[in-house]
């Protein structure tokens, strides 16, 4: 069977399945039926970056993405041995994310900078409709001075769901937000932890967590009260520096569900 017999449907729910940059590798300048089909009808892309060639990166994002920018829903940007400058780069060829008016899912990992951090997170506010954020910060290095505002931005973007952060800077606790945020429902920190007393303060700064992983310091002698967060529905903790696992029990106990 001709490939090209099949009707435009079976194609655009095909394209569903298949990194953006994949399609336009296979299916562009074929004929005018796929490049109408890229172009003009194929509305829910996704844009993984990592690990692609700088050509590629470059036709993509000069050529492509600026005829598409409105049917964008995911963008994956990542800096590596790989893909050097590649956050950076896409910065410089973007003028405007105004135009992203349909990007719900923003992943950015091993950001080079501080001022590329903040860039970024200015910009997240300019997303209208951005309700997923990841964060790699493995080899950032910043103070929690710095880090503070980061937490602060990203609390008060109007319509964030679920934020992930992988923290690899040399701080041991994460910093809580003051600011907050009444959409945020799931939270993911790797590489930080937090103690009893902080867990309060999330919890009440972010009052609709519903999902929650973390890791946990607590002294033997930590006997710290708990907030009531009736919300929590999932919870990950893993634990350091403690034999004596009481604290947790009761708080586990505490949770409604």
């Amino acid at each position: 069977m001709d490939i090209e017999s099949f009707p435009n449907e079976i194609f655009l729910e095909l394209f569903d399945y298949i990194n953006g940059i994949d399609l336009f590798r296979a299916f562009y300048g074929l004929n005018s039926r796929f490049n109408n089909l890229l172009y003009k009808q194929f509305r829910t892309y996704h844009f993984q970056f990592a690990s692609i060639s700088k050509f590629y990166f470059d036709l993509i994002c000069q050529q492509h993405i600026p005829c598409i920018a409105d049917k964008i829903v995911g963008i994956c940007l990542s800096e590596s041995y790989s893909t050097p400058e590649q956050i950076n780069l896409f910065l410089s060829y973007i003028p405007s994310w105004n135009q992203f008016t349909c990007l719900r899912t923003l992943s950015l990992s091993n950001i080079p900078s501080l001022e590329t951090l903040l860039k970024l997170l200015d910009i997240c506010h300019q997303l209208c409709n951005l309700t997923h954020l990841r964060l790699s910060l493995l080899y950032l290095r910043i103070s929690r001075p710095e880090l503070i505002p980061v937490i602060n931005n990203i609390w008060s973007l109007p319509k964030l769901i679920r934020c992930d952060f992988d923290i690899g800077i040399s701080l041991d606790l994460f910093c809580l937000p003051t600011t907050i945020s009444s959409t945020l429902q799931y939270l993911s920190v790797k590489g930080h932890h937090l103690e009893w007393k902080q867990i309060n303060r999330l919890f009440k700064s972010t009052p609709c967590l519903t999902h929650l992983s973390i890791s946990m310091a607590m002294s033997d002698h930590d006997n710290y009260k708990l907030f009531y967060h009736p919300a929590l529905i999932k919870l990950k903790i893993d634990v350091f520096f403690s034999s004596d696992f009481s604290q947790i029990v009761i708080f586990l106990k505490a949770l409604p569900n």
